[in-house]
């Protein structure tokens, strides 16, 4: 191989190897923070930050919820709530 080859060739294969990697890489949005220590009752979990993926394969929406300090051991959830703009109450 020329030299001139080479030094074209290996840009090329690394951008392409993170293209693919870019790809299946798990990219979860930021939807929203919260404060800390705003909790309505500090005997439940504070909320940190909610995040969604996209899982375009299964075509599926997964949501993530980050909390300050732990999850609770007995009991723990999460009402998500969405507007898709349809008012067809049906």
């Amino acid at each position: 191989m020329t030299r001139v080859f080479r030094l074209l060739l290996v840009p090329l294969v690394l951008l392409l190897g993170v293209a693919a990697a870019q790809e299946n890489a798990n990219i979860w949005t930021v939807l929203t923070a919260d404060p800390k220590g705003d909790e309505r009752d500090p005997a439940l979990p504070d909320g940190a930050q909610i995040s969604y993926q996209y899982d375009r394969q299964a075509d599926i929406l997964w949501f993530r919820v980050t909390l300050y300090g732990s999850v609770p051991v007995r009991a723990f959830g999460v009402n998500v709530v969405i507007d898709t703009g349809n008012s067809n109450t049906e």
